[in-house]
């Protein structure tokens, strides 16, 4: 089994390492430190974990001897902890052992003597934690504004010169996804923490009656007194880690929201850009569709005067050939060459395999044509 146990056994836990301990070896540690075992069930949870209960030396005690909170924060960014709270109801003495990563890193064990509230210290913790809150939320506004400024669509004025280029604006998803995901992880740790106070308020609640019914058993009155101004002030604490960890929670919540409007921005810029480069397609396939209508008129043209002189050429080039031949003057006469049908027989089956040949072209072609639309329907 592979623990850090470092915030057990030493008094700066940064100088500690990683260590693999028996279970045997592990439970005589926890033991010695006064810690329970089920505290290490709480300790691995990385979801976060906050339960308490009340322990009674025997069956029969009216009240019990002491109270005990197992705290685990859930893994985040932010923050990383672990507390084992013991209260002795009898001697009132509070025992503290933690686990700080990011928060206290010299604090792994404290006991605060009576008459003190022994949720001082907790209040004290919820309130530093509240700070790393805020701080967390400033660094992510700070963030969420640069992405605003990329874009210019914000209720905040950004100079011109901080916007982005069109063309960087693919990348600028990526950014704004990132972004998202730091928000999300971090509405995940306020809640935890919002819940976590609120749990600290019950209970403290809860010790504080157990508290004044063992004073009152005693009849320590000076105590009780003590007791009720420090109780006072810790409650006062608590409420006010609890309303400042709200609002940092509808803050962060709407800097989650602004960083979706900006998705959506960039989005429909790059969808516009999109658009006006199939206009300048279509535009340009306009283009060409009327430049080849231009080439199909002139070709009409060409073909039209062609048949305007295909019978006169037809004709002068009949009359000039050697079968036919005038006489000369005074008294011309036209004469045909008995063998003027040589002509008949080679022109008409050469014209025959000329037209022969082209309709075969045609039909080769015509069957070339699904080929080429499957090609590009593909494509």
């Amino acid at each position: 089994m592979l623990i850090d146990v470092r915030s057990f056994v030493s008094q700066d836990p940064s100088h500690g390492v990683p260590v693999s301990l028996t279970k045997g070896a592990l439970l005589e540690l926890l033991e010695k430190n006064g810690v329970p075992p089920s505290f290490i069930e709480v300790y691995v949870n990385n979801n976060g974990a906050c339960t308490g209960s009340p322990i009674y030396c025997t069956v029969y005690e009216k009240h019990p001897s002491a109270y005990q909170l197992y705290i685990k924060f859930s893994t985040a960014p932010s923050v990383n902890a672990a507390i084992y709270f013991r209260h002795d109801l009898q001697t009132r003495q509070t025992q503290l052992e933690s686990r700080f990563q990011q928060l206290f890193p010299h604090i792994t064990s404290n006991t605060l003597s009576p008459p003190r509230d022994p949720f001082v210290i907790l209040s004290a913790i919820a309130a530093e934690y509240v700070s790393v809150m805020e701080s967390e939320r400033r660094r992510l506004d700070a963030m969420t504004c640069e992405q605003e400024s990329k874009t210019g669509i914000t209720a905040h004025y950004y100079d011109d010169s901080l916007r982005v280029r069109p063309s960087e604006l693919p990348s600028r998803i990526k950014a704004l996804h990132v972004c998202d995901a730091y928000l999300m992880f971090f509405i995940d740790a306020v809640n935890f923490q919002t819940s976590w106070v609120a749990f600290l308020q019950q209970q403290h609640r809860i010790v504080s009656d157990l508290r004044t019914k063992m004073l009152l058993d005693a009849d320590a009155n000076t105590s009780l007194s003590v007791q009720s101004i420090s109780s006072q002030k810790v409650r006062v604490s608590l409420e006010l880690s609890a309303s400042l960890l709200h609002n940092i929670l509808l803050q962060v919540r709407t800097l989650s929201r602004r960083i979706q409007i900006q998705i959506s921005v960039v989005q429909n810029l790059i969808a516009q850009g999109d658009s006006r480069t199939n206009i300048s397609i279509a535009n340009d396939s306009k283009r060409i569709a009327l430049d080849a209508k231009k080439d199909s008129v002139a070709m009409k043209t060409i073909a039209g005067l062609t048949m305007v002189f295909l019978p006169g050429t037809f004709t002068a080039t009949l009359f000039s050939m050697v079968f036919f031949h005038v006489g000369e003057e005074p008294s011309p006469q036209l004469s045909v060459n008995s063998h003027w049908w040589l002509y008949v027989a080679v022109t008409i089956p050469l014209t025959g395999l000329v037209l022969a040949v082209w309709a075969g072209w045609l039909r080769w072609k015509s069957r070339a044509m699904p080929k080429d639309k499957e090609l590009l329907s593909e494509t």
